[in-house]
């Protein structure tokens, strides 16, 4: 049982940790400078809202950027962190599997009667 609760906190530690790294980069973002050609929030009805991008959310710079159609007008970087659901899937699979394989040994090694 005691695994089961290490394992749960791990779990849900990694995942709180995961979810606070797709934040603003500034080191990934030099390659981004204003042009004048954004269009501020509220003035355009789409806006960039991915976490992590050069002009989305918790940037100096959230605006709709025309230069990056292709990507919904966000100027992602190329290291983007993993986001938090992928991070929440791989552990939660890897939870999963470990949780199926300790109930499966208490049922080995129980004397069946």
């Amino acid at each position: 049982m005691r695994i089961a609760c290490f394992c749960i906190a791990i779990f849900f530690l990694s995942s709180i940790s995961a979810s606070l790294n797709a934040q603003y980069d500034p080191a990934a973002c030099g390659f981004y400078t204003l042009d004048g050609d954004e269009l501020p929030c509220g003035m355009y009805p789409k806006c960039c809202i991915i976490q992590g991008a050069c002009n989305g959310p918790g940037s100096p710079f959230q605006n709709y950027d025309p230069d990056y159609n292709s990507s919904g007008g966000c100027a992602i970087p190329d290291e983007i962190p993993i986001d938090s659901g992928i991070w929440l899937l791989l552990l939660g699979g890897g939870f999963l599997g470990s949780m199926l394989i300790l109930r499966r040994r208490v049922e080995a090694f129980t004397p069946q009667s």
